[in-house]
């Protein structure tokens, strides 16, 4: 039984799942791909002001069957680029 080695170059980054939207209104929220065919999920960006809404958002995401882990990363790392005010955290790194 042999291993399969994989180089670095070989890999495929994730494809990007989550997106920022402003639409015609000047409204912005965040873009969430469910499953092909389906339509995708939004959260009016009003709606993640601080700590406590993220965080009730990411539970909530975590419920649903078509979240991946690639996913709710993705959608942490929007909203710390959004908000400015979070600061990546250096004890806790996000592990796919």
């Amino acid at each position: 039984m042999g291993f399969i080695v994989t180089k670095m170059s070989d890999l495929t980054p994730p494809p990007v799942e989550v997106n920022f939207d402003i639409n015609n209104n000047g409204v912005s929220y965040i873009d969430i791909e469910t499953r092909k065919g389906y339509e995708d999920y939004f959260i009016d960006l009003d709606r993640l002001k601080d700590d406590s809404e993220i965080l009730h958002w990411v539970k909530h995401l975590c419920q649903k069957n078509w979240m991946t882990t690639s996913k709710l990363q993705q959608f942490i790392s929007n909203i710390e680029q959004y908000n400015k005010t979070l600061k990546e955290s250096e004890e806790v790194e996000c592990r796919s």
